[in-house]
């Protein structure tokens, strides 16, 4: 018997949790407020190891989540999902909890990774079995038909989180509009457009909204432009409404891109410059290629990254981590 323990998963974790496990945990923060990250994070972990059911088994839904199983010392076969800036941010750590962290996740059989990229950094500070399994598509929207001709950007993703690199896009964006004022850009995110600038002409910000297809269906060009980004569903969303992508090589879906031959959508570094540059390139691809390339992402997510194989994927992964 399994239980997942999660909390305010994402619809791809959730799902997986659903299709391996037989019980559900939500995490319970007791009116604990997460403004002091490392007090809280323990005390709320110790609190939840009392509630956690005894099983055979576990899925923790990330580094929050592991702490429960942790705290109780179960002899449970446990195994987390690592799609978070914990291990890219652990050299930066007080030496202290950066120990702390490697104590914590050794309390695993073995880890479930978003990619290559994730993959590398946590075996670089902990000796046990990850396995790759890309997130699927959560939300396709294959019968979107992009306006390939338009100046028109779009970005998607938090606005909370700096590492997206959504300052650079911006920034990127002024140098192209001082050339051309037809551009336009659509900043739309969730949480926190109070940190975006709305002062820049021809830039539309929008906090979360019902649906994203209407601003793909506007779009040619989709840049996610992260620092560092553990994968960045985003990204497939976009490709499955054939809007090209333009991604930071640390950005993890990057590896999509890299595996079916389009790395010429990657850049190497998110400065805005290089980020003008490679939107000016794409644009100006002919209408043909960028019909092609459309064409391509579509059939990529279609073939590669829907609910149904995703979630067989993740099982096949967890049973062999759970056997090995």
């Amino acid at each position: 018997m399994t239980t997942h323990i999660t909390y305010k998963p994402h619809y791809c974790d959730r799902r997986y949790g659903e299709y391996v496990a037989d019980n559900i945990y939500n995490m319970k923060l007791f009116g604990i407020p997460r403004s002091f990250p490392i007090l809280s994070t323990a005390v709320v972990g110790k609190l939840n190891s009392f509630l956690i059911p005894e099983d055979s088994s576990y899925l923790c839904n990330g580094a929050f989540e592991l702490y429960p199983v942790y705290y109780r010392k179960s002899k449970a076969k446990t195994i987390t999902m690592m799609k978070e800036l914990t291990f890219w941010r652990l050299e930066t750590m007080s030496s202290y909890k950066r120990e702390f962290i490697k104590r914590l996740f050794l309390t695993n059989k073995g880890i479930i990774t978003d990619t290559r990229l994730m993959k590398r950094f946590i075996i670089k500070h902990i000796d046990l079995p990850v396995e790759i399994v890309n997130p699927f598509c959560a939300q396709p929207f294959l019968e979107n038909k992009p306006n390939i001709r338009a100046k028109n950007i779009i970005f998607i993703g938090s606005f909370e989180s700096p590492t997206k690199g959504y300052g650079n896009l911006i920034e990127a964006f002024r140098l192209l509009r001082n050339d051309d004022k037809g551009w336009k850009l659509y900043m739309v995110g969730k949480r926190g457009t109070d940190f975006v600038s709305r002062n820049v002409p021809g830039m539309s910000v929008t906090n979360q909204v019902p649906s994203i297809k209407p601003y793909l269906a506007k779009c040619s060009i989709y840049v996610h432009p992260a620092d560092f980004e553990p994968f960045g569903i985003t990204v497939l969303e976009a490709m499955s409404a054939g809007v090209i992508p333009i991604v930071t090589c640390m950005t993890g879906s990057s590896e999509v891109l890299e595996d079916n031959k389009l790395s010429n959508l990657i850049i190497e570094n998110n400065t805005p410059k290089i980020i003008e540059n490679k939107i000016e390139e794409v644009y100006n691809y002919s209408t043909a290629k960028k019909r092609s390339i459309s064409d391509k992402c579509k059939k990529i997510v279609k073939t590669n990254y829907l609910e149904k194989t995703g979630l067989e994927d993740f099982k096949k992964a967890f049973d062999r981590l759970l056997e090995n």
